[in-house]
């Protein structure tokens, strides 16, 4: 779980790294790596004793919020760019309404538990995202799939 909110978080700020690394601070870029393998060892070092192997997960989601943070800070300084805006918010709360609605459903037997809560996790969150309008990149998708069907 801890692992893969790191992930999320890294995924979540975008391409920081490698505007970072493609610009002409890209120097910057190898810092950021050095910084973050400090983080993770010395989050390792604090928190694997206290928790174990759960320790070592939040280490390594910890030290990706710290290092992407960083770099997020670091971005908007020199750029004045950052990746998020009302829409991202706004994605979130999608998110978080079509995985409350799929929490409301009785428990069923496993693999129509799994079949149900998924399809439909899925139709709630794209009707939100399709009927909103918030991705430009979706919008266009929608466009082209019901030109092709005569729409």
């Amino acid at each position: 779980f801890f692992i893969g909110l790191g992930y999320l978080i890294d995924m979540a700020t975008g391409a920081n790294g490698q505007i970072i690394g493609y610009s002409k601070y890209y120097r910057m870029a190898l810092w950021f790596l050095l910084v973050l393998i400090v983080l993770v060892l010395s989050t390792m070092y604090l928190l694997i004793p206290v928790w174990g192997i759960t320790g070592a997960a939040i280490a390594i989601a910890t030290s990706f919020f710290l290092n992407n943070l960083m770099r997020f800070i670091y971005l908007y300084s020199k750029y004045k760019m950052q990746p998020f805006t009302y829409r991202f918010l706004f994605v979130v709360v999608a998110f978080l309404i079509a995985y409350l609605v799929g929490y409301i459903i009785p428990q069923q037997d496993l693999v129509w538990d799994i079949l149900l809560r998924s399809s439909l996790f899925v139709v709630v969150y794209i009707a939100i995202i399709i009927g909103s309008r918030v991705s430009d990149d979706i919008n266009t998708m929608k466009k082209a799939f019901l030109k092709k069907f005569g729409y």
